[in-house]
This record gives C-alpha cells, sequence and structure tokens, in this order.
C-alpha cells in the first residue's frame, strides 16, 4: 500500500496520515501521467477507498469520466460540508486518492445551445 500526507485517517487500514517515501521498486515506470499521479497518491482497493470516502466523509459521486489510457477518473464530495475528494481507478482495479480539499462548488450544466 502507497501512503502519502493527506487528512484522512490513522492506521494502514484507511488512508495512512503519515508520509512514507515510495521505494523505488514499487514506482511506475511509465510516462502516463494518471500513473505517475497514482504513484504519490495514497492507493487501496476500490471498495475500501470508497467505503472511507461515503462512510468517514459523508461523499458521493459528483462526476466521473475515463482517461485516454483507460482509467476511471472521479470526483467525489459532500455538499453539506464542502469536502472532496478526485480518485484514479486503474485498469487493474487499484483506486487512488490523487487529490482532496474544501469548498466543493457544484457548477450547473450549461443550457444546450
Amino acid at each position: 500500500m502507497i501512503f502519502a500526507r493527506v487528512k484522512y485517517g490513522k492506521s494502514a487500514g484507511s488512508l495512512g496520515s503519515a508520509p512514507r517515501a515510495i521505494p523505488n521498486s514499487i514506482r511506475p515506470r511509465t510516462t502516463n501521467p494518471a500513473h505517475c499521479i497514482a504513484a504519490q497518491s495514497v492507493c487501496n482497493t476500490t471498495p475500501v477507498i470508497y467505503g472511507i470516502l461515503s462512510g468517514k466523509h459523508g461523499e458521493s459521486p459528483a462526476a466521473r469520466g475515463m482517461t485516454r489510457g483507460s482509467e476511471l477518473l472521479e470526483m467525489w464530495a459532500n455538499r453539506d460540508t464542502g469536502s472532496w475528494s478526485l480518485l484514479i481507478t486503474r485498469p487493474d482495479g487499484i483506486t487512488c486518492l490523487v487529490q482532496a480539499g474544501q469548498n466543493f462548488d457544484a457548477v450547473p450544466a450549461p443550457p444546450n445551445l
């Protein structure tokens, strides 16, 4: 499991709070930006990440799309507290928390022209 400094969790079973170096042996050797981002992020199985975001933070999916590299990119948010999380799920089924923040603001869809 890869850990980075984030606001979530305190145990290794959650999204670790202590920064740790990522050994070169497990760093992706790719030029794909999504894989490079994931290497610096907190990763775990999709159900674990989803469970933490929905259970502990009250977040739910707000937007999603597929990248050219076949990764699923998702924005989760809690519209009441304004917290948000950006996730990327790799083709191997591992989900990584890329970024998280506050002050989420849903933008209405533009009218059809």
